[in-house]
Formats: structure tokens, sequence, C-alpha cells
């Protein structure tokens, strides 16, 4: 009869969630991981930024495209994509073993509280309002005490744990580095970036470009999540193609007239300045930098005049 009046008072509700807002060792851990994760996060966006810009730089330069350039876009892409996947399972795989060693800690806590209910100790209430923290109130279902500070206190204190964090925390992320290499100018050796120009000077005219190539793709994107055979993917790979042609020929018509008046204007007052497709965080181009040019190309009014 003892025991069957100790086992209800040792009884008590938990969520892992609610454990988890209470445990130094979780808040601890979440921020270390986070940071490592929004460092590679920052530099993925950064390469897939740059990636895109010398795409749309190679397509602006039309015709005046340098020989190679392409190829080697190419080849950046594919190590790109390679190398974030490679990321992404790492991301993936800590994130399952940093929360598995929580899980493990959590009932090892648990052991402690026979009888204890899962239940999450606060519900939304009210209507959830764009831009606003939902309302909540006590869950009437969690019954007994509220073990969560008391199994977090616990989960801050085991060992096990620690050395199961210590473990996932200290792996090396994989690298996401692209080889850095200058390429070609066309024209001088001081040189603007083709897409910085051109997306100061029409970026609502590219802007619309990239969304009618988008729009061009969602039939790809559905049929790909609706599980295409190896015939469809196949046809799919070669409209892809026929996109990639149209959105190119699109940014090499509407940036011609510009360019053609900006080279003038280069010969004329800046002598020895030219365009470079590759931005500089992929090694830019021979020769050097020059920010004065895009300013000086936007300042002539008949430049002002062609840009769309």
């Amino acid at each position: 009869m003892l025991l069957a009046w100790i086992a209800p008072a040792l009884a008590g509700f938990y969520h892992p969630a609610d454990v988890a807002r209470s445990s130094v060792a979780f808040a601890t851990a979440s921020e270390q991981s986070a940071s490592a994760a929004s460092d590679a996060q920052a530099k993925s966006r950064a390469y897939a930024d740059a990636l895109r810009r010398f795409e749309e730089g190679l397509d602006l330069l039309g015709d005046a495209e340098p020989a190679g350039q392409r190829e080697r876009l190419d080849a950046l892409v594919k190590q790109y994509n390679r190398d974030f996947a490679t990321v992404q399972a790492f991301a993936d795989a800590m994130v399952t073993d940093f929360d598995g060693a929580f899980g493990r800690a959590l009932e090892r806590g648990l052991a402690a509280f026979p009888g204890a209910v899962r239940c999450e100790g606060q519900i939304p209430e009210g209507p959830k309002l764009p831009g606003m923290r939902q309302r909540t109130k006590p869950n009437p279902e969690c019954q007994g005490d509220d073990l969560n500070a008391r199994l977090a206190a616990a989960m801050d204190k085991d060992a096990v744990l620690a050395n199961d964090l210590a473990e996932v925390l200290g792996r090396q992320w994989p690298k996401l580095d692209l080889p850095v290499e200058p390429v070609a100018t066309v024209g001088g050796e001081r040189w603007v970036v083709v897409s910085d120009f051109f997306r100061a000077g029409m970026g609502d005219a590219l802007r619309g470009i990239d969304r009618m190539d988008e729009e061009a793709r969602l039939p790809f994107e559905s049929a790909i999540e609706q599980g295409a055979g190896k015939e469809e993917l196949r046809a799919m790979a070669e409209a892809a193609k026929a996109v990639d042609a149209e959105t190119r020929r699109k940014r090499a018509t509407a940036a011609a007239p510009v360019r053609e008046r900006a080279d003038l204007v280069l010969a004329k007052q800046a002598p020895g300045g030219g365009w470079c497709a590759q931005p500089e965080l992929l090694g830019g181009c021979t020769g050097q930098a020059d920010p004065g040019l895009a300013k000086l190309l936007l300042a002539d009014k008949k430049v002002a005049r062609l840009l769309p």
C-alpha cells in the first residue's frame, strides 16, 4: 500500500520542448551549433549569389563573352552542388545526433519520476495574428507537478550528455571553398563587374527576366516532385536548356545597346576601362577592380536614356 501511495505523488508532467527551454546545457549547445550552422549558411549563400551573378554577367556580355569562362562557371556550379550536398548531409547528421543525445538524457532523467506524463504546459489561445506572438494558456490536461525544471537540472548535470555533446559539437564542418582564379576582362584591365553595373542601372528589367525564367521552370519542379520517370526527366532536361537559352537571349538583348554606348564612354573618358563577368568572391579578373567606372557610366545621359 505504501508504494501505491508514493507512485502518484511522484507522478507529474513534462514536455521535451519545455525541458529544453529550462536547460542550460541545451541553450549553450544550441547557441554553439547555431553559430557554426549560420556561418556555413552565410558562406553558401554568398557563393550561390556569386555563381548566379557570374552566369548573369556572361549572359549580359552576349557575343563578347570571353572564351572558356562558361566552362569555368559550369565546373564551379558542379563543385558547389557537390560540396553543398556534403555540408547539408553533415548538418542533418548533427541535428539528428544532437536531438538523440538530449532524447537519451531525458529518458535517463525520467527514470527518477515514474508515472510522469508527456504534456505540453502551455497551449495556444485565441487567433494567431501576423507579426505577433501567439497567446497561450495553461494546458488543463497537464495534471500533477510540473517536472520540466527538475528534468532540465538533471540533464545539466548528466555527464554522459556532456560527453555526447562535446563529440557532436567538436566535429569539423566540411569545407565549402570554391577555387579562386582571376579570368580575362572584356576591354581594359581596370574593370567593373558586369552584373553589378547592370543591376544598378536596370535592376527592374533584369528581375523581370528572372521571374519569367522561374515561371518557365515551374512545370519541371512540379513534375520532379510528382516522381517523373527517366524519359520525362530527359525531356525536361532538353526543355530546361531551351529556357536557359531564352533567358540568355533576353539578358543579352536588354544589355546590348547600353553596353555599346558604355564602351564608347569608357574609350573616351576612362581608357583602360573594361568589364569583368566573374564576381570578386570567385577571383574577379586580371587587373584591378574600379568601382568608379560604374558611377561614370551611370552618370552619362545617353547611357541613362538607354536603361529600361
